[in-house]
């Protein structure tokens, strides 16, 4: 913090430039403790992408109609805005490394969100929307960081479904009443908001799960190769065809 008191301007430029360089991460040990982004490092799930490729060399094809229509089904303008919608179109959630700031990225090869860990407690709406009301506010700042990614978490985060999903994958941490209750600081920060998130995120997102390739693949990982029963009925229900 040293370092940069010299150069900011404001207390809560302070803040935010912790935020969005990551640099208080490692020193956070409990929610009570000053600030409240900590992010740990994710171990990878390679048979994810074993699982993946594996689908693509099947020696058998299911119908390509079949594909166009789950696609379709999950790939609808309407339903692609949040992480469960995301996750039934064969989006994968990772949290980010630390030290990685408010920095989103998307791997659209192998499908992988990577997001930054945010812990939602009673004050985190305040210090959001202080935060946001500085970077509208003062003339010396151009880029709006935590604007732009509390305008993407929104979008993400509808229902406590959505805090669920993210919550399993560690991106979440919720110390409030309810996975509702989590939901409704994010719809409640992103009303009257103004401001467009990264096109280019958004566009990568949209254009992997519009894939039907994509989504019938994920239907498949998700109905039929969590064991090998599964797998073995899908086998002999395309042999029949």
């Amino acid at each position: 913090l040293n370092q940069m008191d010299g150069s900011s301007l404001h207390i809560l430029d302070i803040y935010r430039n912790c935020l969005i360089r990551g640099i208080t991460t490692e020193q956070q040990r409990t929610p009570d403790e000053e600030g409240f982004i900590k992010s740990v490092c994710m171990h990878c799930q390679p048979w994810l992408h074993v699982i993946g490729k594996g689908l693509k060399q099947m020696p058998f094809a299911v119908p390509i109609l079949v594909f166009r229509f789950l696609g379709k089904q999950i790939s609808k303008p309407g339903n692609v805005r949040s992480a469960m919608r995301f996750h039934e179109a064969g989006v994968e959630f990772k949290k980010a490394e630390p030290c990685s700031g408010l920095k989103i990225t998307f791997d659209q090869e192998h499908g992988v969100l990577t997001l930054p860990f945010i812990l939602i407690e009673d004050r985190t709406a305040a210090i959001y929307m202080n935060l946001m009301a500085f970077e509208r506010m003062h003339p010396n700042i151009q880029k709006h960081e935590v604007t732009s990614y509390v305008v993407f978490m929104d979008s993400l985060i509808d229902t406590a479904e959505d805090v669920s999903l993210l919550c399993s994958q560690g991106i979440v941490r919720n110390l409030l009443g309810s996975d509702e209750d989590a939901a409704n600081v994010f719809n409640k920060l992103g009303d009257g908001i103004a401001y467009s998130p990264d096109d280019e995120l958004h566009w990568q997102l949209q254009s992997y799960v519009a894939s039907d390739w994509n989504a019938a693949r994920a239907y498949l990982k998700r109905n039929y190769f969590h064991n090998p029963w599964s797998i073995m009925s899908l086998l002999a229900a395309i042999a029949l065809l």
